[in-house]
């Protein structure tokens, strides 16, 4: 049984079902990306490419996510940052406690800026130092026995060295 053109594409655009020696055949419309093969001919489109607004959606996309990503990451370092500057000052802190009960004045210690250092005498005759890590700046207050470090702009706690 052999269809007309038009009756065949009726068929296609209805999307009927019809049989051909007890066979079933579905003829959906067709799609602007879908080829379609049956007995009669072949109906197809060329797919050439992405429209703009699949490309708008997927730079759309990738611009949120990259901007999420980006604000996680700067808080990933400003905590960083900060946990440095604490860690510092906390070990400064430990070191002048030391130091005083070594019997040094400490009194006499400078503020520390990058790479400077801090010397002890032990008893035993070996040295314990303190080194200051780059980027950070010792301040010592000795009025009120206090130390505070800054890494990079951010700001450490304060931290004792010496309990009155």
């Amino acid at each position: 049984m052999q269809l007309s053109k038009d009756k065949h594409r009726r068929i296609m655009h209805t999307g009927r079902i019809y049989t051909k020696k007890g066979k079933y055949h579905l003829m959906l419309p067709l799609d602007s990306n879908m080829c379609l093969l049956n007995k009669f001919n072949c109906i197809s489109t060329s797919y050439k490419g992405f429209t703009l607004v699949e490309v708008i959606v997927v730079a759309v996309i990738v611009a949120i996510l990259s901007i999420t990503a980006g604000m996680m990451y700067r808080g990933y370092v400003e905590e960083a940052r900060l946990n440095t500057a604490n860690n510092t000052a906390a070990a400064a802190a430990t070191f002048l406690h030391t130091a005083i009960n070594m019997g040094e004045n400490v009194g006499d210690y400078p503020n520390l800026n990058g790479n400077g250092q801090w010397t002890i005498n032990l008893s035993s005759g070996s040295q314990s130092i303190f080194k200051c890590p780059k980027k950070v700046i010792l301040t010592l207050d000795h009025t009120n026995y206090t130390v505070k470090a800054i890494y990079n702009g951010i700001e450490s706690e304060t931290y004792k060295y010496n309990e009155q």
